[in-house]
């Protein structure tokens, strides 16, 4: 078994006695990504068939933990939303919400065929596949009741500064205060709420799978895009944000303070190299000058 080391013997245990009484756990790798949560591939030989190909998302962090009990809950009820739909995300195999019989609260799901993939040598071809499966999702039926999760944005941001590698911390103020003052009006659609390559599997050049649906609720559909459009700036470049949006909608329909907020609401985990610094400093100030703000 590889990477058994890795796994406690109560999350492998858990994890077989989810598939039958004579289920065994026979190969377990980490998988790379997650930033929220420990994520494996793990195979499960039982006595008929196969072995079942599944992942186990563990949350061990205990901030995670305290800023978002529910989390297992949430991620269970969406995969459960999207088991009828066209969207190709994993089945629910079994969850663990207060850590009862796993080590932590995990979530455990089938694994689909594809592998994550940052850019392309095609950059059209590639941007055109990965704004594909948006309408199918924002076209996943919503929810209406209270307990479903809606948009809000990560966190409050009185306390937000330039940050100091800037050369336009002019329009960082600017930005960060239009993110104060909340998101533009907008019908609420399903969303993924974290739409970028790496949570795409690919195969071959097509999208094969949809993953890590943590963070789904209801909200405005242009909150995909512009997060999207964010990680390929910082992974690509800005023209491969533009050319995404030339694929997902009309560009003349969106709505640039997307591009701010979503960049402001993330930049305490952005830290990153100097070229996705110097990216994400100019597109700032791109942004800003594009949403008209003073």
């Amino acid at each position: 078994m590889r990477d058994a080391s890795s796994l406690p013997r109560r999350a492998t245990g858990w994890v077989a006695s989810a598939i039958g009484p004579r289920a065994r756990v026979v190969d377990v790798r980490s998988l790379p990504g997650a930033t929220s949560s420990v994520v494996h591939a793990i195979d499960v030989e039982d006595a008929v068939g196969p072995p079942r190909q599944l992942v186990l998302r563990r949350y061990v962090r205990r901030e995670v933990l305290e800023s978002e009990p529910d989390a297992v809950n949430r991620e269970a009820r969406v995969l459960d939303l999207l088991r009828t739909s066209p969207v190709p995300a994993p089945g629910l195999v079994a969850s663990d919400p207060d850590a009862v019989s796993c080590d932590v609260p995990a979530l455990l799901m089938t694994r689909l065929a594809g592998q994550p993939r940052a850019r392309a040598r095609d950059l059209n071809a590639f941007v055109r596949s990965l704004a594909e499966p948006l309408d199918s999702i924002h076209a996943v039926d919503l929810p209406t009741d209270a307990e479903f999760p809606t948009y809000r944005q990560y966190s409050a941001v009185h306390e937000r500064t330039p940050p100091p590698w800037s050369r336009h911390p002019d329009a960082w103020e600017r930005a960060i205060e239009r993110h104060a003052e909340g998101p533009p009006e907008s019908a609420p659609v399903f969303i993924h709420r974290d739409y970028h390559p790496l949570n795409l599997l690919w195969t071959s050049s097509r999208v094969s799978g949809i993953v890590d649906w943590a963070w789904a609720c209801g909200g405005p559909a242009m909150v995909d895009v512009a997060h999207c459009r964010l990680n390929l700036v910082l992974g690509i470049g800005p023209d491969a944000a533009d050319q995404f949006l030339l694929a997902a909608m009309d560009p003349s329909a969106y709505d640039p303070a997307w591009d701010v907020l979503d960049t402001v609401d993330a930049l305490p985990d952005l830290s990153g190299s100097r070229v996705a610094r110097g990216r994400l400093d100019e597109w700032v100030a791109q942004r800003v000058a594009a949403a008209g703000l003073p």
